[in-house]
């Protein structure tokens, strides 16, 4: 399927503080899923993974956030 040339772009579906949150939460997901597999080095790598989601979304929520 193409998308006309004539119609606006639509632009991201989701942002980007969005999409690290989602990240988080299925990366966070995996990590259980090791934990309860005993693969516990895999899930502390996962656990840092999740981590740096959550900082990456903040991050992103903090640059469009407006001045108040």
């Amino acid at each position: 399927m193409t998308i006309s040339p004539l119609l606006p772009d639509p632009g991201p579906l989701v942002t980007p503080a969005d999409f690290a949150r989602y990240t988080a939460d299925l990366v966070d997901s995996l990590r259980k899923m090791a934990i309860a597999h005993g693969q516990s080095l895999l899930a502390h790598l996962l656990h840092l993974a999740v981590i740096e989601a959550k900082a990456q979304a903040e991050g992103y929520a903090q640059e469009t956030r407006l001045p108040e």
